[in-house]
C-alpha cells in the first residue's frame, strides 16, 4: 500500500466501523430497569436525533474546578447535558448526553488528574458546543458519535465514563441548524403511565414500569411529552431556584399518583410564577436516581413548559421574556 493513501484507508475504515445503532436498541432495559447496551465492545455508537435542550437551561455549564479535598463524591463543577431524540417514529427512544467537570472525586479516586481544569473545560466546552462557526442549540439535528458510554440509574447515557481521556470524547455535528424540536408526545393523565397486570413481568410494587418498553414510564424516557391533568402538592419549591437538587417539586393528578417535577435553571428559563390550579407541563421525560438497586423508580419530568387548563398563555414567556432582557442588559 502506498503510504500516502495508507492514512484515508484508515479514516474510512474508523469510519465504517463506527455503526449507525437505533436509540430503541441503545436504551434496552433488563427486569430491573437496568440498561443492558454492552460496555466496552458495543462501541463506537452512531445516533442522529434532535437536540431537545441546551445544556445551560439543565445544568450550570460555567467552569468550576474543585479539588478532590474541597469536593466530594457528587461535586461535579461544571457540567453539561442535552437529550436527543430521533426524528423517526419508528425508533421510540431518546438518549441523555452528559460531561462534568470534576471526576477527581468519584469512585474513590482522590486524584485532581482526573478533573478539568478550567482552561481544559472551557476548552471541550468550545469543542462539544461548537461545529465551526454554530453554536449547537435545541431543534438542531445532528449526528453523536460515542466511544463509550454508561448506565445511570436506569437509562444508557453517552458520556465519557467520567474520564476525561481524549479516546473517550464523543462528538457532536450538524446535520440541520434550526430543524426544529419534536411536537410533544402526549401522555394524557398520570394515568396513562400504569401498565396493564396482563404485560409480562408486571410487579405492582412498580406500576409504571414495562421492561418490553411498550407502555408506561420506559415508553417515554429522554423524550419530549406532555403531562395533562397535574396541580402541585401544596409546595411551590424548586420555583426560582438555581442548584439541580433544589429545582423540584412534586406535582399529583388528585387521584394518588405523583410525579417529580424538574425546573429548568432560572436564569437561562425561568418558568414565571408557580402555577395554581390544574396545568399540563410539556418536557423531557426523564429517570434520575442514582442507586442501581432503584432503576424502575426515580422517573420525572424536566419541565420546559407550563400550560394553565384549560389551554391558556405558556407561564414560561414571563420568565424567557425575563431572561431575555437580562442577556441583553449583560451584552449592552
Amino acid at each position: 500500500m502506498h503510504r500516502r493513501t495508507a492514512p484515508l484507508v484508515a479514516l474510512l475504515l474508523l469510519a465504517s466501523s463506527a455503526g449507525a445503532e437505533t436509540y430503541w436498541d441503545y436504551q434496552a432495559v433488563n427486569e430491573t430497569g437496568q440498561g443492558t447496551w454492552p460496555s466496552e465492545n458495543a462501541y463506537p455508537v452512531t445516533l442522529t436525533g434532535v437536540i431537545l435542550n441546551n445544556a445551560e437551561e439543565m445544568l450550570d455549564t460555567t467552569a468550576n474546578f474543585l479539588s478532590y479535598t474541597e469536593a466530594d463524591a457528587y461535586t461535579r463543577g461544571a457540567q453539561w447535558q442535552v437529550f436527543i431524540q430521533p426524528t423517526g417514529a419508528s425508533d421510540h427512544a431518546a438518549t441523555a448526553v452528559y460531561m462534568g467537570q470534576n471526576y477527581g472525586a468519584l469512585f474513590g479516586r482522590n486524584n485532581d488528574a482526573y478533573s478539568y481544569s478550567d482552561a481544559e473545560w472551557n476548552a471541550e466546552l468550545a469543542r462539544v458546543e461548537y461545529d465551526g462557526a454554530h453554536r449547537l442549540r435545541k431543534g438542531d439535528l445532528v449526528e453523536v458519535v460515542a466511544q463509550i458510554g454508561g448506565v445511570f440509574g436506569g437509562k444508557t447515557n453517552i458520556n465519557e465514563m467520567h474520564l476525561k481521556d481524549a479516546d473517550k470524547d464523543w462528538t457532536m455535528t450538524l446535520i440541520t441548524a434550526g430543524h426544529g424540536l419534536p411536537a410533544p408526545e402526549v401522555i394524557g393523565p398520570l394515568s396513562a403511565l400504569d401498565v396493564a397486570p396482563t404485560v409480562p413481568g408486571y410487579d405492582a410494587s412498580y406500576p409504571w414500569f414495562d421492561q418490553g418498553r411498550q407502555s408506561g414510564a420506559e415508553h417515554y424516557q429522554g423524550r419530549r411529552v406532555r403531562i395533562d391533568g397535574l396541580s402541585l402538592t401544596g409546595t411551590t419549591a424548586g420555583w426560582g431556584a438555581e442548584a439541580w437538587a433544589d429545582r423540584v417539586c412534586t406535582a399529583t393528578d388528585g387521584d394518588g399518583r405523583e410525579i417529580r417535577l424538574r425546573l429548568p435553571r432560572f436564569s437561562e428559563l425561568g418558568p414565571g410564577t408557580a402555577p395554581t390550579g390544574t396545568f399540563s407541563a410539556v418536557g423531557i421525560f426523564n429517570q434520575e436516581t442514582g442507586s442501581m438497586t432503584e432503576g424502575r423508580d426515580g422517573y420525572e419530568l424536566f419541565v420546559t413548559e407550563i400550560v394553565p387548563e384549560p389551554a391558556g398563555l405558556l407561564l414560561l414567556a414571563a420568565g424567557t421574556a425575563a431572561a431575555v432582557r437580562r442577556r441583553r442588559r449583560a451584552s449592552a
